[in-house]
């Protein structure tokens, strides 16, 4: 190859690598030594078994397995804590599964206050009105949300009002009236 030029070993090899996934693609499917009956050294291929004799430990491991107590069927329901259990006869079978019947929902129930959010004042801005009127507070509150900036009258995020920003001390009010002042540490 020393004397040839490197158009013809380039194009040698072109053909050759061509030749080699040409006939690769067409013999793909066939395993070594299939037509001739001798049996291949070479892993098999995936979901090819081939057949063997069973070995004392393998038969008995599947007696072990055949032999396997039943798992016990679930009385409660490990996802709810502190679940009251059903009467007796209030049980109905599912599909072979015991199922205890869901609880009743009070219809008078009161609804429940909105907790207040995690605020905590951390600290008071005083401004001066613009034609002399005096000063205008802003409270600095930081929590749940991050810090915020609230002047009276502002709705905080959760649907809180700012009712009332002082010197030393802010005061808050939900939905349902429900009242707290905060103070400066």
């Amino acid at each position: 190859m020393a004397g040839m030029h490197p158009r013809t070993v380039a194009l040698v090899v072109a053909l050759s690598l061509a030749t080699g996934w040409a006939l690769g693609g067409r013999y793909a499917g066939q395993a070594p030594g299939a037509g001739t009956g001798v049996p291949s050294r070479g892993p098999r291929p995936l979901g090819v078994e081939t057949p063997r004799a069973t070995t004392p430990l393998t038969e008995q491991l599947r007696r072990k397995l055949d032999r396997q107590p039943v798992a016990p069927q679930p009385s409660r329901n490990p996802f709810v804590f502190g679940g009251r259990p059903a009467a007796p006869g209030a049980r109905a079978a599912r599909g072979g599964v015991a199922v205890a019947p869901e609880p009743a929902v009070p219809v008078d129930a009161a609804p429940t206050r909105p907790a207040l959010p995690v605020f905590t004042l951390a600290g008071i801005a005083a401004s001066k009105t613009t034609g002399g009127g005096g000063v205008e507070y802003t409270a600095i509150l930081s929590g749940t949300y991050g810090l915020v900036f609230a002047h009276a009258g502002d709705t905080l995020p959760g649907g809180f009002a700012v009712v009332d920003v002082r010197e030393t001390m802010v005061t808050l009010r939900d939905g349902l009236g429900e009242a707290r002042t905060l103070h400066l540490p």
